[in-house]
């Protein structure tokens, strides 16, 4: 486990180098960015003097250890484009992309186990095949043009939502169901194949021969050994998740980090696009560490296989 943790951190520690050099390298001047279309027209002194309060006349080595050691003390500087700190900036948007993010995989567990096992139940019969193919069209579809689709429907056709999400549970719905339906049959179909696999070992049919109906058998004993496999990829597929929030966010005016991190892009507003980098890559790291001790927990043999 400790050799876990230092992989972790030195994964942490290689995303700031690769941050902070991928915005050095950027074109343009960051101080002529913040005054924008005035730039031209400003007296020289008062662009070197921006470029000192943002420390941009320093060493790249120096502002580099700099940043990281304001990273870690919680100062993840200001924003260029609206001159407030980057950390209050993102804590004021958080909250609406945490619900976002919990929802859809609350969802997407859900309709993996449920589906997933449902499919098992009435594996090679009509409605294993419905389920199947559903899973296959839903999963060519990228999450934004599923959130498009529900919002065509359920906020222009039957009026049954806002139109502009909100960051309530309301306005949270249709971004949810967006994220969290692919992701949830995806689980489902990697259930099923893990499922099938447990039910044709020794002690599945040992339990069927000893008179434990077919349903009870897959509940309690094979669905426990088919969830691991499910556990690693839910860390792994956080980031695609991650990913899917801004596109989400955006779609659905959601005040978010997501669309936060849009409206940054757009306006090159480095300090911001520095600070949602670390801040979604630890969540990531942090995401895939736990996922690794729910994994152990689940299934203790995972750390006797390491050891030996």
């Amino acid at each position: 486990m400790l050799f876990r943790l230092l992989t972790s951190f030195f994964s942490i520690g290689i995303l700031t180098v690769v941050s902070f050099l991928a915005i050095e390298l950027a074109p343009g001047d960051p101080a002529e960015l913040i005054l924008g279309n005035v730039s031209t027209t400003v007296p020289r002194e008062t662009v070197d003097h921006i470029r000192a309060f943002y420390h941009f006349n320093r060493p790249p080595l120096i502002r580099y250890l700099e940043w990281v050691g304001d990273v870690f003390r919680g100062d993840w500087g200001y924003s260029l484009k609206s001159g407030r700190k980057v950390t209050a900036e993102l804590l004021d948007r958080l909250p609406t992309t945490l619900k976002l993010s919990f929802g859809s995989i609350v969802l997407a567990v859900i309709t993996g186990v449920i589906v997933g096992t449902l499919s098992v139940f009435h594996e090679n019969k009509p409605l294993d095949h419905v389920i199947r193919c559903i899973t296959v069209f839903v999963l060519s579809l990228p999450s934004f043009l599923i959130g498009l689709l529900l919002l065509y429907v359920f906020s222009f056709r039957v009026n049954w939502t806002p139109l502009y999400g909100s960051g309530n549970i309301g306005g949270l719905i249709l971004p949810v169901l967006a994220l969290g339906i692919a992701q949830g049959l995806y689980y489902a179909r990697l259930l099923r194949n893990s499922l099938i696999e447990s039910i044709h070992r020794e002690y599945f049919l040992a339990a069927l021969a000893k008179g434990l109906h077919y349903r009870k058998a897959v509940i309690h004993h094979a669905l426990r050994n088919a969830i691991t496999p499910l556990v690693s990829v839910i860390g792994l597929r956080f980031a695609g998740l991650l990913g899917g929030v801004v596109i989400i966010e955006t779609i659905f005016s959601l005040p978010g980090i997501g669309s936060y991190i849009f409206e940054a892009i757009a306006s090159r507003d480095y300090t911001v696009i520095q600070g949602y980098v670390v801040c979604v890559g630890t969540a990531v790291v942090t995401m895939n560490l736990l996922a690794d001790l729910a994994l152990r927990l689940i299934d203790p043999r995972t750390t006797k296989s390491r050891i030996h």
